[in-house]
């Protein structure tokens, strides 16, 4: 822990806050682009940096901003958390933060960058760079700190290879333009022993592209796209059971305009064999062809979407006495399927059909992140992924057979 005037506590800094911090002090940078991992301790740095700086000088001005309102107060809570004891005064209506020695923080979202315009300051702390747009950052924010010749200070998770932050890494990894420096840290830095199981199990997990960028905070080109490896994946020629090979299929029921779609896998070598489509027919048929499907592969085992309208097929199938489990979604539970696919697909360990289909749906299959932090997978608009979605389920059925079988989710 460090100690700072008027008792305030704060937590040891890690080698990139650090680093960071340094990159302040040095006359002769304006611009620091912190490139992070999740979980690093970007806030943390920058509500430790807010008051640092506020107490290191009279009358300074310092603003924290962030992509959205939400965002903001997380970084105000921080603050609060450490420097309340060296406030004067704290304005709630304003989200104004007046030190001893009349420095003031501020916490504003970029949400609309008009509301940043109209102040001057010493320094800007940037919260998730990557989602603050360009004209944020260049019609309100850099000409602030103009009169004062102050600093910006932009952390975040990068997202992409493009954008202005990325462009701020570019420059300053050039050598050409001594106004910008770049720090780089991982989630691997948080010494939280539940944060580094989590990156242990997602280096497992995670495709490396997405693994690069969430976690080691690397700028990766194309990083929305989820399915890697694609043209270098085994190409699969099972047109068909072959007899004494046990299979499964995984089955994504339609929902709305969507198919129903099954996904057939060998277990032993993961070849997966011609996917069966179809949709505007009655619940009652599609449990029949279900159960057809089962029976032509070799008596295949199911992993089924409960998920909703696929919760009475579900039944229907126990009913009938076949070996299926349900998956139900949820935002983790589906994330996790998809990064399963991505991880069994740029590892090859599956080999996919020559069907132009679901080569198409796992093209343009992406994610996007939350302003929670959480992933949203899935086709772009007016595009489907029923052939993804009942092929992830079939490799993560293919993984659960490895051990008994169980028949809930």
């Amino acid at each position: 822990m460090r100690t700072i005037d008027h008792r305030v506590t704060l937590p040891r800094r890690l080698p990139w806050q650090e680093c960071a911090a340094a990159a302040l002090e040095d006359p002769g940078v304006r611009f620091v682009a912190c490139c992070m991992g999740r979980q690093a301790g970007k806030t943390t740095l920058l509500a430790d940096i807010a008051g640092e700086y506020a107490l290191g000088g009279e009358g300074r001005q310092i603003m924290h901003v962030a992509p959205t309102h939400d965002l903001a107060l997380i970084g105000l809570e921080r603050f609060m958390s450490f420097w309340r004891s060296a406030l004067r005064e704290y304005e709630a209506t304003n989200r104004r933060a007046i030190s001893w020695n009349g420095s003031t923080v501020v916490w504003r979202s970029a949400d609309n960058p008009d509301s940043l315009l109209g102040r001057t300051n010493d320094l800007i702390l940037v919260d998730e760079a990557a989602r603050i747009s360009e004209d944020a950052i260049k019609r309100a924010l850099i000409p602030s700190i103009m009169a004062r010749a102050g600093r910006i200070l932009a952390v975040t998770t990068p997202r992409g290879a493009r954008g202005w932050i990325a462009e701020w890494v570019r420059r300053a990894l050039s050598g050409d333009w001594p106004l910008y420096r770049v720090v780089r840290g991982s989630s691997e830095e948080n010494p939280s022993p539940s944060v580094r199981a989590f990156v242990r199990t997602m280096r497992a997990d995670m495709p490396d592209a997405i693994y690069r960028q969430e976690i080691l905070g690397e700028f990766v080109e194309d990083a929305g796209v989820v399915f890697r490896g694609l043209a270098d994946s085994p190409r699969s020629d099972l047109a068909g059971p072959i007899t004494g090979h046990d299979y499964l299929l995984g089955c994504d029921l339609a929902k709305h305009e969507d198919y129903t779609v099954l996904a057939p896998i060998d277990l032993a070598s993961g070849a997966v064999g011609p996917l069966e489509r179809w949709h505007h027919i009655s619940w009652p048929q599609t449990t029949a062809r279900i159960v057809t499907a089962h029976r032509h592969w070799n008596s295949a085992r199911l992993l089924i979407d409960s998920t909703g309208v696929g919760d009475p097929i579900y039944d229907q199938l126990i009913l009938q006495n076949l070996p299926v489990a349900g998956l139900t979604f949820t935002s983790e539970s589906k994330s996790q399927l998809i990064l399963g696919l991505a991880s069994a697909i740029e590892r090859g360990e599956i080999a996919l059909p020559d069907e132009p289909g679901l080569r198409s749906e796992l093209e343009s299959f992406g994610y996007e992140i939350l302003p929670s932090g959480r992933y949203r997978y899935g086709a772009p608009s007016g595009m489907h992924d029923d052939r993804v979605i009942a092929l992830a389920l079939a490799v993560a059925g293919r993984h659960r057979a490895a051990a008994p079988w169980a028949m809930a989710s």
